[in-house]
């Protein structure tokens, strides 16, 4: 059987201001310390990187943004057009050491974005993962408010740690010329690798960056064959995978995402879908002995059952976690008792056709 939790996915790496693209329709090469001069100081890390303390890294602009001047912290700016005369910024800075606090840095784009403040239980649900040649992007799509019949603003945020420094990508606009240039922005993430002396892959703008299913060829996410009776959902910039489970009228909501690292460890997120579902916590000593695990194409599950209380609606969550390439993915199924336990077979069935590319 399985063990009972809540999901509630604790993301770190840190944020940073700026905007986000190339110099050149083509590759890209960054000097070494191009911004250690123009960036404010940062913190040093507690102990030297075994690595050196900057490395090149290497891109492709998608075709069609024009670049734009370089200045101040950025490395790299640029213009991405959208419809109806529009576009968003696109910047590219780096710092050394981590970047500063993650969550500090998304309520500031929040801030700029006139939003309300997130608190640190939150951050799961406004972070997704995205691996690379370069490593593992951590990502967030946040929308703002619109006033006065003006578009809203959105930005999308992207950074990675390598050789001890934090590298932020950021687009920022109004929501349809952000839309419009979202893919290209994935594609620019893809393009981006160590500086080897080869060219920078070509960023293909039509190459979306969720993944919804196993005959997707996303060579940067896992794959998957939901069962035909399980409805499609639209995915967003945190579901790689999203499907209605169940009678239509009460169904239960299946859902795909990926994070980097262990995201806090077992024990945590074991006990936030307890906690999800009304149920107390349990020690970290007890909790592999609330879970089971599942073999399937070489990924190993920790599967986990939460039946919740009737004080938190009789609501349920099945759910497994896996490692793979660095991040954690998690694959969870929740919605009523009776519809959860009834969609159990097929979800273990589900779990046993995931497979990595």
């Amino acid at each position: 059987m399985f063990a009972r939790c809540r999901n509630s996915l604790a993301a770190g790496l840190a944020f940073g201001l700026a905007g986000c693209t190339d110099k050149d329709i083509t590759s890209y090469r960054v000097p070494k310390d191009a911004a250690v001069a123009a960036a404010a100081p940062a913190p040093a890390p507690a102990a030297a990187p075994s690595a050196p303390a900057t490395m090149d890294l290497r891109w492709a602009a998608p075709a069609g943004w024009q670049a734009q001047p370089a200045s101040g912290l950025r490395i790299a700016s640029f213009a991405a057009p959208g419809p109806d005369g529009t576009s968003a910024d696109v910047s590219v800075v780096t710092f050394g050491g981590a970047g500063g606090d993650v969550l500090a840095n998304i309520n500031r784009w929040r801030g700029q974005l006139k939003l309300e403040p997130v608190t640190a239980a939150q951050l799961p649900a406004l972070i997704e993962a995205l691996a690379t040649p370069a490593g593992s992007f951590s990502i967030a799509d946040i929308l703002g408010g619109s006033a006065g019949g003006a578009p809203a603003t959105r930005i999308l945020g992207a950074w990675l740690e390598v050789s001890g420094r934090v590298w932020f990508f950021k687009m920022m606009g109004p929501q349809p010329a952000v839309a419009a240039q979202r893919d290209a922005f994935f594609a620019l993430l893809r393009s981006v690798h160590p500086d080897a002396g080869v060219p920078a892959p070509a960023a293909a703008a039509t190459t979306p960056f969720v993944v919804a299913g196993a005959d997707q060829s996303d060579s940067a996410s896992l794959r998957w064959q939901a069962p035909a009776a399980w409805r499609a959902k639209p995915v967003s910039a945190m579901r790689k995978g999203s499907y209605g489970v169940g009678p239509e009228a009460t169904p239960a909501d299946l859902s795909v995402t990926a994070f980097p690292g262990d995201v806090g460890g077992l024990a945590a997120n074991v006990n936030r879908w307890r906690g999800q579902v009304g149920l107390p916590e349990l020690e970290p000593s007890a909790v592999p002995g609330a879970t089971e695990t599942l073999t399937a194409h070489g990924l190993t599950f920790t599967l986990v059952d939460c039946a919740g209380t009737a004080d938190a609606g009789g609501q349920r969550i099945l759910a497994a976690l896996v490692s793979w390439q660095g991040a954690t993915w998690f694959f969870k199924l929740t919605g009523p008792d009776t519809v959860v336990e009834g969609a159990r077979p097929a979800f273990l069935s589900f779990l046993q056709t995931v497979q990595a590319p």
